[in-house]
């Protein structure tokens, strides 16, 4: 799957926040929630890679001790 540029995403995020009458139900407020968190984590990388290694950890991709150290995996991130 291609990553979305941020050209893209501006795009997706402004047609989203000028339609938010054709989505139904909670589905506008939760779109707009989603796109909101997405924003957050393109302009924090250090965060979304903290958050990438969390949920690596989580899901028993790479170890959580200290002997499974990042700098000892430098290609899990």
């Amino acid at each position: 799957m291609e990553a979305l540029s941020s050209e893209d995403f501006s795009e997706l995020e402004s047609w989203s926040n000028q339609n938010q009458g054709v989505f139904p139900g909670k589905l506008g407020t939760t779109q707009k929630q989603l796109l909101s968190n997405y924003r957050v984590l393109l302009n924090d990388r250090r965060q979304s890679l903290q958050n990438l290694k969390l949920l690596r950890q989580a899901m028993g991709f790479i170890p959580k001790s200290e002997k499974g150290n990042q700098e000892k995996h430098p290609n899990a991130i």
